[in-house]
Protein backbone atom coordinates (compact mmCIF):
# COMPACT_ATOMS: atom_id res chain seq x y z
CA UNK A 1 0.00 0.00 0.00
CA UNK A 2 1.46 3.72 -0.55
CA UNK A 3 1.09 6.03 1.87
CA UNK A 4 -2.67 7.19 0.45
CA UNK A 5 -3.97 4.05 0.67
CA UNK A 6 -3.61 3.38 4.91
CA UNK A 7 -6.08 6.63 4.71
CA UNK A 8 -9.05 5.11 2.48
CA UNK A 9 -8.75 2.13 5.21
CA UNK A 10 -9.57 4.46 7.62
CA UNK A 11 -12.69 5.83 6.28
CA UNK A 12 -13.60 2.80 5.45
CA UNK A 13 -13.43 1.28 8.54
CA UNK A 14 -15.54 4.55 9.88
CA UNK A 15 -17.90 3.87 7.32
CA UNK A 16 -18.23 -0.13 9.07
CA UNK A 17 -18.23 1.44 12.18
CA UNK A 18 -21.29 3.93 11.40
CA UNK A 19 -19.47 7.40 10.95
CA UNK A 20 -20.12 9.30 7.70
CA UNK A 21 -17.54 10.27 5.76
CA UNK A 22 -16.22 14.43 5.75
CA UNK A 23 -18.59 14.93 8.59
CA UNK A 24 -16.81 12.13 11.01
CA UNK A 25 -13.62 11.29 9.02
CA UNK A 26 -12.54 13.76 6.33
CA UNK A 27 -10.34 13.12 2.76
CA UNK A 28 -10.07 15.08 -0.22
CA UNK A 29 -11.21 12.06 -2.58
CA UNK A 30 -14.88 10.91 -3.97
CA UNK A 31 -16.54 7.95 -1.83
CA UNK A 32 -15.79 4.94 -4.24
CA UNK A 33 -12.21 4.35 -2.57
CA UNK A 34 -14.41 4.63 0.75
CA UNK A 35 -16.44 1.94 -0.18
CA UNK A 36 -14.23 -0.45 -1.98
CA UNK A 37 -12.23 -0.40 1.73
CA UNK A 38 -15.05 -0.52 3.76
CA UNK A 39 -16.32 -4.15 1.35
CA UNK A 40 -12.77 -5.25 1.59
CA UNK A 41 -12.81 -4.71 5.59
CA UNK A 42 -15.96 -6.61 5.87
CA UNK A 43 -14.70 -9.87 3.31
CA UNK A 44 -11.52 -9.90 4.55
CA UNK A 45 -10.79 -7.80 8.05
CA UNK A 46 -7.65 -5.94 5.65
CA UNK A 47 -6.26 -5.92 2.59
CA UNK A 48 -6.65 -9.11 1.16
CA UNK A 49 -9.53 -8.34 -0.58
CA UNK A 50 -8.86 -5.37 -2.02
CA UNK A 51 -5.01 -6.75 -3.16
CA UNK A 52 -6.99 -9.50 -5.48
CA UNK A 53 -8.88 -7.13 -7.23
CA UNK A 54 -6.21 -5.36 -8.64
CA UNK A 55 -4.58 -8.18 -9.43
CA UNK A 56 -7.65 -9.49 -11.76
CA UNK A 57 -7.79 -5.48 -12.66
CA UNK A 58 -4.10 -5.65 -14.15
CA UNK A 59 -4.91 -8.82 -16.00
CA UNK A 60 -7.92 -7.76 -17.43
CA UNK A 61 -6.22 -4.96 -18.90
CA UNK A 62 -2.97 -7.08 -20.01
CA UNK A 63 -6.07 -9.27 -22.05
CA UNK A 64 -8.66 -6.89 -23.32
CA UNK A 65 -6.84 -5.81 -26.29
CA UNK A 66 -6.47 -9.47 -27.29
CA UNK A 67 -9.87 -10.54 -26.52
CA UNK A 68 -11.27 -7.43 -28.62
CA UNK A 69 -9.36 -8.56 -31.49
CA UNK A 70 -9.86 -12.24 -30.88
CA UNK A 71 -13.79 -10.88 -30.73
CA UNK A 72 -13.47 -8.55 -33.93
CA UNK A 73 -11.78 -10.90 -35.90
CA UNK A 74 -14.12 -14.06 -35.74
CA UNK A 75 -14.99 -13.70 -39.36
CA UNK A 76 -11.94 -14.09 -40.75
CA UNK A 77 -9.52 -17.09 -42.13
CA UNK A 78 -6.77 -17.55 -39.98
CA UNK A 79 -3.65 -16.72 -41.58
CA UNK A 80 -0.21 -14.94 -40.60
CA UNK A 81 -1.48 -11.19 -40.70
CA UNK A 82 -4.13 -12.56 -38.41
CA UNK A 83 -1.89 -14.14 -35.55
CA UNK A 84 0.60 -11.25 -35.72
CA UNK A 85 -2.37 -8.73 -35.10
CA UNK A 86 -3.98 -10.84 -32.21
CA UNK A 87 0.05 -11.33 -30.86
CA UNK A 88 0.31 -7.54 -31.11
CA UNK A 89 -3.04 -7.09 -29.05
CA UNK A 90 -1.57 -9.32 -26.18
CA UNK A 91 1.42 -7.27 -26.37
CA UNK A 92 -0.38 -3.98 -25.92
CA UNK A 93 -2.35 -4.92 -23.14
CA UNK A 94 0.64 -6.60 -21.46
CA UNK A 95 2.41 -3.09 -21.93
CA UNK A 96 -0.05 -1.08 -20.53
CA UNK A 97 -0.29 -3.40 -17.64
CA UNK A 98 3.08 -3.00 -16.68
CA UNK A 99 2.93 0.66 -16.79
CA UNK A 100 0.25 0.83 -14.62
CA UNK A 101 1.49 -1.60 -12.22
CA UNK A 102 4.35 0.48 -12.08
CA UNK A 103 2.38 3.80 -11.36
CA UNK A 104 -0.44 2.42 -9.48
CA UNK A 105 1.29 0.54 -7.50
CA UNK A 106 -0.45 -0.77 -4.46
CA UNK A 107 -3.87 -0.45 -4.75
CA UNK A 108 -3.85 3.12 -6.02
CA UNK A 109 -7.55 4.30 -7.44
CA UNK A 110 -5.68 4.82 -10.79
CA UNK A 111 -5.66 1.07 -11.06
CA UNK A 112 -9.39 0.70 -10.36
CA UNK A 113 -10.22 3.60 -12.63
CA UNK A 114 -7.81 2.57 -15.37
CA UNK A 115 -10.09 -1.12 -15.48
CA UNK A 116 -13.36 0.43 -15.97
CA UNK A 117 -11.88 3.17 -18.22
CA UNK A 118 -10.86 0.19 -20.53
CA UNK A 119 -14.10 -1.28 -20.42
CA UNK A 120 -15.77 2.39 -21.10
CA UNK A 121 -13.27 1.97 -24.10
CA UNK A 122 -14.48 -1.26 -25.24
CA UNK A 123 -17.99 -0.36 -24.30
CA UNK A 124 -17.93 2.38 -26.79
CA UNK A 125 -16.84 0.14 -29.97
CA UNK A 126 -20.01 -2.18 -28.60
CA UNK A 127 -22.97 -2.32 -30.45
CA UNK A 128 -26.14 -3.91 -28.45
CA UNK A 129 -29.19 -4.73 -29.83
CA UNK A 130 -31.25 -3.06 -27.25
CA UNK A 131 -29.53 0.91 -26.82
CA UNK A 132 -30.42 1.36 -23.35
CA UNK A 133 -28.48 -1.63 -22.27
CA UNK A 134 -25.35 -0.02 -23.77
CA UNK A 135 -26.70 3.54 -22.19
CA UNK A 136 -26.70 1.71 -18.49
CA UNK A 137 -23.41 0.11 -18.60
CA UNK A 138 -21.46 3.07 -19.99
CA UNK A 139 -23.51 4.97 -17.34
CA UNK A 140 -22.20 2.61 -14.70
CA UNK A 141 -18.99 2.22 -15.78
CA UNK A 142 -18.67 6.53 -15.93
CA UNK A 143 -20.12 6.42 -12.52
CA UNK A 144 -17.89 4.07 -10.77
CA UNK A 145 -14.54 5.71 -12.24
CA UNK A 146 -15.32 9.50 -11.41
CA UNK A 147 -16.99 7.86 -8.39
CA UNK A 148 -12.79 6.91 -7.84
CA UNK A 149 -11.83 10.03 -8.88
CA UNK A 150 -13.26 13.31 -10.73
CA UNK A 151 -10.34 13.59 -12.94
CA UNK A 152 -11.59 10.59 -14.58
CA UNK A 153 -14.43 13.04 -16.15
CA UNK A 154 -11.71 14.61 -18.49
CA UNK A 155 -10.13 11.10 -19.14
CA UNK A 156 -12.94 9.50 -19.87
CA UNK A 157 -14.12 12.50 -22.26
CA UNK A 158 -11.37 12.18 -23.89
CA UNK A 159 -11.71 8.28 -24.50
CA UNK A 160 -14.97 8.88 -25.98
CA UNK A 161 -13.67 11.73 -28.39
CA UNK A 162 -11.48 9.58 -29.78
CA UNK A 163 -13.62 6.39 -30.33
CA UNK A 164 -17.25 8.44 -30.99
CA UNK A 165 -17.65 8.75 -34.59
CA UNK A 166 -19.69 12.11 -34.83
CA UNK A 167 -21.34 14.55 -32.24
CA UNK A 168 -24.68 12.23 -32.25
CA UNK A 169 -22.29 9.30 -31.40
CA UNK A 170 -20.62 11.44 -28.66
CA UNK A 171 -24.03 12.56 -26.89
CA UNK A 172 -25.01 9.18 -27.22
CA UNK A 173 -22.72 7.30 -25.42
CA UNK A 174 -20.85 9.98 -23.16
CA UNK A 175 -23.23 13.01 -22.29
CA UNK A 176 -26.57 10.62 -21.83
CA UNK A 177 -24.57 8.03 -19.95
CA UNK A 178 -23.00 10.94 -17.75
CA UNK A 179 -26.41 12.14 -16.83
CA UNK A 180 -27.59 8.30 -16.13
CA UNK A 181 -24.70 8.45 -14.02
CA UNK A 182 -25.13 11.65 -12.14
CA UNK A 183 -28.88 10.71 -11.10
CA UNK A 184 -27.47 7.02 -10.08
CA UNK A 185 -24.75 8.49 -8.05
CA UNK A 186 -27.09 10.85 -6.49
CA UNK A 187 -29.58 8.20 -5.62
CA UNK A 188 -27.04 6.10 -4.38
CA UNK A 189 -25.11 8.99 -1.97
CA UNK A 190 -28.54 9.76 -1.02
CA UNK A 191 -29.36 5.68 0.06
CA UNK A 192 -26.06 5.99 2.18
CA UNK A 193 -26.36 8.76 3.43
CA UNK A 194 -23.59 10.72 2.06
CA UNK A 195 -25.12 13.32 -0.33
CA UNK A 196 -25.34 16.32 1.84
CA UNK A 197 -21.69 15.93 2.84
CA UNK A 198 -20.69 15.19 -0.17
CA UNK A 199 -22.26 18.40 -1.27
CA UNK A 200 -21.94 20.86 1.42
CA UNK A 201 -18.14 19.90 3.03
CA UNK A 202 -16.54 17.87 0.10
CA UNK A 203 -16.78 19.65 -2.72
CA UNK A 204 -16.74 23.41 -1.23
CA UNK A 205 -13.42 21.99 0.08
CA UNK A 206 -12.56 20.29 -3.33
CA UNK A 207 -12.60 23.28 -4.96
CA UNK A 208 -10.91 25.43 -2.19
CA UNK A 209 -7.89 23.09 -2.67
CA UNK A 210 -7.81 23.70 -6.20
CA UNK A 211 -8.06 26.92 -5.87
CA UNK A 212 -5.12 26.98 -2.99
CA UNK A 213 -2.77 26.24 -5.84
CA UNK A 214 -0.26 28.91 -7.05
CA UNK A 215 -2.69 31.43 -8.96
CA UNK A 216 0.34 32.28 -11.36
CA UNK A 217 -0.11 29.21 -13.01
CA UNK A 218 -3.99 28.42 -14.34
CA UNK A 219 -4.99 24.85 -15.14
CA UNK A 220 -6.08 25.90 -18.55
CA UNK A 221 -2.60 27.47 -19.32
CA UNK A 222 -1.03 24.09 -17.69
CA UNK A 223 -2.65 21.66 -19.91
CA UNK A 224 -1.50 23.28 -23.07
CA UNK A 225 1.98 22.25 -21.89
CA UNK A 226 3.07 18.57 -23.52
CA UNK A 227 6.53 18.89 -21.24
CA UNK A 228 5.47 17.11 -18.15
CA UNK A 229 3.52 14.25 -19.78
CA UNK A 230 6.46 13.68 -22.12
CA UNK A 231 8.91 13.82 -19.65
CA UNK A 232 7.22 11.58 -17.66
CA UNK A 233 6.56 9.09 -20.31
CA UNK A 234 11.03 9.25 -21.78
CA UNK A 235 12.24 9.33 -18.52
CA UNK A 236 10.10 8.00 -15.80
CA UNK A 237 9.10 4.93 -17.51
CA UNK A 238 12.70 3.69 -18.56
CA UNK A 239 11.75 0.19 -18.38
CA UNK A 240 10.27 0.51 -22.00
CA UNK A 241 11.77 3.57 -23.65
CA UNK A 242 9.81 2.99 -26.80
CA UNK A 243 5.90 2.93 -25.05
CA UNK A 244 6.45 6.84 -25.82
CA UNK A 245 7.32 6.68 -29.85
CA UNK A 246 4.24 3.86 -29.67
CA UNK A 247 1.96 6.31 -28.71
CA UNK A 248 2.87 9.38 -29.82
CA UNK A 249 2.97 7.48 -33.56
CA UNK A 250 -0.46 6.51 -32.89
CA UNK A 251 -1.95 9.76 -32.09
CA UNK A 252 -0.23 11.93 -34.99
CA UNK A 253 -1.84 8.85 -37.53
CA UNK A 254 -5.04 9.74 -35.64
CA UNK A 255 -6.99 10.52 -38.41
CA UNK A 256 -5.80 8.30 -40.48
CA UNK A 257 -6.82 5.77 -37.93
CA UNK A 258 -10.52 6.94 -37.55
CA UNK A 259 -11.19 7.70 -41.33
CA UNK A 260 -12.72 3.93 -41.62
CA UNK A 261 -11.17 3.75 -45.60
CA UNK A 262 -7.98 3.56 -47.34
CA UNK A 263 -7.52 6.83 -49.13
CA UNK A 264 -5.57 6.77 -52.38
CA UNK A 265 -1.97 8.04 -52.42
CA UNK A 266 -2.25 7.02 -48.62
CA UNK A 267 1.54 7.77 -48.19
CA UNK A 268 0.94 11.22 -48.54
CA UNK A 269 -1.97 11.08 -46.79
CA UNK A 270 -0.15 9.73 -43.94
CA UNK A 271 2.70 12.41 -44.18
CA UNK A 272 0.50 15.14 -43.89
CA UNK A 273 -0.59 13.45 -40.51
CA UNK A 274 2.65 12.93 -39.27
CA UNK A 275 3.53 16.43 -40.49
CA UNK A 276 0.85 18.42 -38.46
CA UNK A 277 0.96 16.10 -35.17
CA UNK A 278 4.90 17.38 -35.17
CA UNK A 279 4.55 20.90 -35.70
CA UNK A 280 1.33 20.65 -33.85
CA UNK A 281 3.87 19.38 -30.52
CA UNK A 282 6.19 21.58 -31.45
CA UNK A 283 4.30 24.37 -31.49
CA UNK A 284 2.52 23.34 -27.84
CA UNK A 285 6.00 23.26 -26.16
CA UNK A 286 6.85 26.58 -27.54
CA UNK A 287 3.04 28.21 -26.56
CA UNK A 288 3.57 26.99 -23.15
CA UNK A 289 6.55 29.21 -21.66
CA UNK A 290 5.31 31.89 -24.29
CA UNK A 291 1.69 31.82 -22.09
CA UNK A 292 3.18 31.79 -18.89
CA UNK A 293 5.28 34.52 -19.05
CA UNK A 294 2.46 36.41 -20.75
CA UNK A 295 0.11 35.41 -17.63
CA UNK A 296 3.15 36.42 -15.08
CA UNK A 297 3.27 40.21 -16.83
CA UNK A 298 -0.55 40.81 -17.04
CA UNK A 299 -1.04 38.97 -13.08
CA UNK A 300 2.64 40.60 -10.91
CA UNK A 301 4.35 43.21 -13.99
CA UNK A 302 7.44 41.13 -13.69
CA UNK A 303 8.77 38.41 -15.89
CA UNK A 304 9.50 34.83 -13.96
CA UNK A 305 12.52 33.21 -15.02
CA UNK A 306 11.10 29.47 -16.74
CA UNK A 307 13.54 26.19 -17.36
CA UNK A 308 12.56 26.51 -20.87
CA UNK A 309 13.40 30.02 -23.20
CA UNK A 310 10.73 29.92 -25.75
CA UNK A 311 11.44 32.48 -29.70
CA UNK A 312 8.48 34.35 -30.57
CA UNK A 313 9.69 34.31 -34.04
CA UNK A 314 9.82 29.93 -33.90
CA UNK A 315 6.31 30.44 -32.55
CA UNK A 316 5.24 32.26 -35.34
CA UNK A 317 6.97 30.14 -37.81
CA UNK A 318 5.44 27.22 -36.18
CA UNK A 319 1.92 28.33 -35.73
CA UNK A 320 1.77 29.09 -39.60
CA UNK A 321 2.93 25.76 -40.66
CA UNK A 322 0.39 24.64 -38.70
CA UNK A 323 -2.55 26.45 -40.14
CA UNK A 324 -0.88 25.37 -43.68
CA UNK A 325 -1.39 21.66 -42.40
CA UNK A 326 -4.83 22.11 -40.64
CA UNK A 327 -5.92 24.09 -44.07
CA UNK A 328 -4.70 20.69 -46.17
CA UNK A 329 -6.14 18.49 -43.44
CA UNK A 330 -10.01 20.59 -44.44
CA UNK A 331 -9.55 20.30 -47.80
CA UNK A 332 -8.81 16.68 -47.09
CA UNK A 333 -11.83 16.43 -44.76
CA UNK A 334 -9.62 15.23 -41.84
CA UNK A 335 -9.57 18.38 -40.06
CA UNK A 336 -12.53 17.29 -37.66
CA UNK A 337 -9.94 14.30 -36.21
CA UNK A 338 -7.28 16.02 -35.83
CA UNK A 339 -9.52 19.05 -33.32
CA UNK A 340 -11.05 15.84 -32.03
CA UNK A 341 -7.09 14.31 -31.03
CA UNK A 342 -5.79 17.61 -29.86
CA UNK A 343 -8.84 18.01 -27.83
CA UNK A 344 -8.73 14.71 -26.33
CA UNK A 345 -4.78 15.39 -25.62
CA UNK A 346 -5.84 18.99 -23.55
CA UNK A 347 -8.56 16.75 -21.52
CA UNK A 348 -5.84 14.21 -20.48
CA UNK A 349 -2.77 17.02 -19.91
CA UNK A 350 -5.69 19.19 -17.32
CA UNK A 351 -6.78 16.58 -15.43
CA UNK A 352 -2.78 15.46 -14.63
CA UNK A 353 -2.25 19.04 -14.40
CA UNK A 354 -4.92 19.42 -11.73
CA UNK A 355 -4.40 16.41 -9.95
CA UNK A 356 -0.44 17.78 -9.56
CA UNK A 357 1.63 15.72 -11.86
CA UNK A 358 1.94 12.60 -9.62
CA UNK A 359 3.17 9.64 -11.05
CA UNK A 360 -0.51 8.14 -9.99
CA UNK A 361 -2.07 10.90 -11.79
CA UNK A 362 -0.35 10.39 -15.04
CA UNK A 363 -1.25 6.94 -15.24
CA UNK A 364 -4.67 7.77 -15.33
CA UNK A 365 -4.05 8.33 -18.76
CA UNK A 366 -4.01 4.37 -19.54
CA UNK A 367 -8.09 4.55 -20.72
CA UNK A 368 -6.41 7.20 -23.55
CA UNK A 369 -3.56 5.38 -24.54
CA UNK A 370 -5.95 2.12 -24.46
CA UNK A 371 -8.36 3.87 -26.73
CA UNK A 372 -5.55 4.52 -29.24
CA UNK A 373 -4.03 1.02 -29.55
CA UNK A 374 -7.82 -0.21 -30.20
CA UNK A 375 -7.80 2.13 -33.26
CA UNK A 376 -4.40 0.91 -34.41
CA UNK A 377 -5.60 -2.63 -33.50
CA UNK A 378 -8.65 -1.92 -36.10
CA UNK A 379 -6.79 -0.56 -38.81
CA UNK A 380 -3.97 -3.24 -38.46
CA UNK A 381 -6.78 -6.19 -38.36
CA UNK A 382 -8.71 -4.98 -41.51
CA UNK A 383 -6.19 -4.65 -43.72
CA UNK A 384 -4.41 -7.48 -45.18
CA UNK A 385 -0.46 -7.97 -45.67
CA UNK A 386 -0.79 -4.61 -43.96
CA UNK A 387 2.63 -1.99 -43.63
CA UNK A 388 1.59 -0.28 -40.61
CA UNK A 389 0.29 -3.86 -39.05
CA UNK A 390 4.24 -5.54 -39.03
CA UNK A 391 5.26 -2.00 -38.35
CA UNK A 392 2.93 -2.17 -35.09
CA UNK A 393 4.19 -5.19 -34.39
CA UNK A 394 7.77 -4.48 -34.52
CA UNK A 395 7.52 -1.35 -32.42
CA UNK A 396 5.88 -3.47 -29.87
CA UNK A 397 7.99 -6.14 -29.74
CA UNK A 398 11.09 -3.67 -29.63
CA UNK A 399 9.06 -2.32 -26.67
CA UNK A 400 9.23 -5.40 -24.87
CA UNK A 401 11.87 -7.38 -25.83
CA UNK A 402 14.30 -4.98 -23.79
CA UNK A 403 12.00 -4.31 -20.40
CA UNK A 404 13.28 -4.18 -16.87
CA UNK A 405 11.79 -4.04 -14.03
CA UNK A 406 13.76 -1.78 -12.39
CA UNK A 407 15.30 -1.99 -9.00
CA UNK A 408 13.99 1.41 -7.43
CA UNK A 409 10.61 -0.22 -7.97
CA UNK A 410 11.11 -3.42 -6.35
CA UNK A 411 12.17 -1.06 -3.18
CA UNK A 412 9.23 0.97 -3.74
CA UNK A 413 7.04 -2.48 -3.90
CA UNK A 414 9.27 -3.82 -0.51
CA UNK A 415 8.34 -0.65 1.40
CA UNK A 416 4.13 -1.01 0.01
CA UNK A 417 4.51 -4.32 1.42
CA UNK A 418 5.90 -3.25 4.91
CA UNK A 419 2.48 -1.06 5.01
CA UNK A 420 -0.09 -3.68 4.77
CA UNK A 421 -1.74 -5.31 8.03
CA UNK A 422 -0.28 -8.47 8.86
CA UNK A 423 3.48 -6.04 9.17
CA UNK A 424 2.17 -4.31 12.39
CA UNK A 425 -0.78 -7.31 13.24
CA UNK A 426 0.96 -6.98 16.77
CA UNK A 427 0.30 -3.28 17.15
CA UNK A 428 -2.83 -3.50 15.53
CA UNK A 429 -3.84 -6.21 18.19
CA UNK A 430 -2.40 -4.07 21.48
CA UNK A 431 -4.61 -0.59 20.18
CA UNK A 432 -7.46 -2.41 20.19
CA UNK A 433 -7.36 -4.68 22.91
CA UNK A 434 -6.27 -1.70 25.27
CA UNK A 435 -9.24 0.46 23.87
CA UNK A 436 -11.46 -2.20 24.92
CA UNK A 437 -10.28 -3.07 28.34
CA UNK A 438 -10.60 0.99 29.27
CA UNK A 439 -13.94 1.28 27.20
CA UNK A 440 -12.47 3.65 24.90
CA UNK A 441 -14.87 4.22 21.64
CA UNK A 442 -12.00 6.47 19.37
CA UNK A 443 -8.31 7.17 20.01
CA UNK A 444 -6.48 10.91 18.62
CA UNK A 445 -3.65 10.28 16.44
CA UNK A 446 -1.09 13.10 15.63
CA UNK A 447 0.86 10.85 12.85
CA UNK A 448 -0.47 9.95 9.60
CA UNK A 449 -1.95 6.56 10.21
CA UNK A 450 0.10 4.34 8.20
CA UNK A 451 0.58 1.48 10.69
CA UNK A 452 -2.74 1.96 12.63
CA UNK A 453 -5.01 1.87 9.68
CA UNK A 454 -6.77 -1.75 10.51
CA UNK A 455 -8.10 -1.23 13.91
CA UNK A 456 -11.28 -1.92 14.78
CA UNK A 457 -11.84 1.42 16.22
CA UNK A 458 -11.80 4.69 14.43
CA UNK A 459 -9.20 7.60 15.38
CA UNK A 460 -10.91 11.25 15.98
CA UNK A 461 -11.25 13.62 12.88
CA UNK A 462 -12.26 15.04 10.70
CA UNK A 463 -8.88 15.82 9.78
CA UNK A 464 -7.14 12.33 10.47
CA UNK A 465 -3.94 13.96 9.05
CA UNK A 466 -2.90 17.28 9.17
CA UNK A 467 -0.03 17.57 6.97
CA UNK A 468 -2.50 16.36 3.65
CA UNK A 469 -4.91 19.41 4.37
CA UNK A 470 -2.37 22.05 4.08
CA UNK A 471 -5.18 24.26 2.34
CA UNK A 472 -6.96 24.66 5.12
CA UNK A 473 -6.56 27.22 7.88
CA UNK A 474 -7.25 27.07 11.21
CA UNK A 475 -10.24 28.45 10.78
CA UNK A 476 -12.21 26.68 8.78
CA UNK A 477 -14.64 24.56 10.14
CA UNK A 478 -13.26 21.07 9.69
CA UNK A 479 -10.17 22.48 10.98
CA UNK A 480 -12.17 23.80 13.97
CA UNK A 481 -14.03 20.48 14.83
CA UNK A 482 -10.96 18.79 14.85
CA UNK A 483 -9.49 20.85 17.81
CA UNK A 484 -12.65 20.56 19.60
CA UNK A 485 -12.76 17.11 19.37
CA UNK A 486 -8.88 16.66 20.23
CA UNK A 487 -8.96 19.26 23.25
CA UNK A 488 -12.28 17.79 24.56
CA UNK A 489 -13.73 14.50 23.43
CA UNK A 490 -10.56 12.47 22.91
CA UNK A 491 -9.39 10.00 26.08
CA UNK A 492 -6.44 7.99 24.20
CA UNK A 493 -3.89 10.43 22.14
CA UNK A 494 -1.21 8.42 20.09
CA UNK A 495 2.02 10.61 19.14
CA UNK A 496 5.76 9.81 17.35
CA UNK A 497 8.42 9.34 20.21
CA UNK A 498 9.04 12.95 19.27
CA UNK A 499 6.97 16.16 18.76
CA UNK A 500 7.92 18.38 16.43
CA UNK A 501 6.07 21.55 16.82
CA UNK A 502 6.87 22.88 20.45
CA UNK A 503 2.93 24.36 20.63
CA UNK A 504 1.47 21.01 20.25
CA UNK A 505 3.51 19.67 22.58
CA UNK A 506 3.03 22.28 25.30
CA UNK A 507 -0.53 21.06 24.60
CA UNK A 508 -0.60 17.69 25.00
CA UNK A 509 1.99 17.81 27.84
CA UNK A 510 -1.21 20.15 29.52
CA UNK A 511 -3.72 17.66 29.15
CA UNK A 512 -2.76 14.39 28.66
CA UNK A 513 -0.45 12.02 30.56
CA UNK A 514 2.00 9.01 29.82
CA UNK A 515 1.03 7.52 32.97
CA UNK A 516 -1.25 4.45 32.09
CA UNK A 517 -4.31 3.33 34.07
CA UNK A 518 -4.17 -0.10 35.16
CA UNK A 519 -6.44 -1.08 32.48
CA UNK A 520 -4.01 -0.11 29.81
CA UNK A 521 -0.74 -1.55 31.53
CA UNK A 522 -0.87 -5.00 30.19
CA UNK A 523 -0.93 -3.89 26.47
CA UNK A 524 1.76 -1.09 26.38
CA UNK A 525 3.72 -0.31 24.63
CA UNK A 526 2.43 -0.02 21.32
CA UNK A 527 5.17 0.06 18.40
CA UNK A 528 6.78 2.70 18.32
CA UNK A 529 4.28 5.40 19.39
CA UNK A 530 4.01 7.18 22.58
CA UNK A 531 0.51 6.44 24.57
CA UNK A 532 -0.71 9.26 25.98
CA UNK A 533 -3.89 9.43 28.71
CA UNK A 534 -6.06 12.38 29.31
CA UNK A 535 -5.77 13.71 32.90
Amino acid sequence: MDPDIPLYFVIGRGVLNGLTPYVDLFEWKPPGMFLLTAVSLLITGDQRFLSVLVVLALLCIALAPFLFVRHSSRGQSWNVNRLMVIGTALCCGLLLALYLERWATGMDTETFGGFLGVLYALSLLWQPRRPIRGTLVRALLLLGAIGLKEYYFFILFAVALLLTRDVKDLVKKFFLPLLFAAVLGAVLLFLLGFLHPYLTIYLPALLHQRLAQDPLRPLPILALDLYPLGFHLVNQFSSSRVLPLLLGSLFVLLPWLRSGRIEERSGWRMLLYVATGVIAGAFLFELMPALMTLNSIIRTGIVLPFSRSFSWGALIALGTSLLVLLYLQWRGHTLSHVLRGFFALFCVLYAIAGAGYGGNHFASAVPVYFALLLLGLRRAAEEKNSVFAWGLAVVLIAALLPYRTLADHWAMLEQNAGRARQAHDESIRKLDGLLDACRIDRYALLEHPLDLAFTRHSPWGPIVTFELNWYLDQNHPIMVETDHHLQEDSRLLLSAQSINSPVVDTFVREHFSEVAPECAKFFLPIGNYRVWFRK
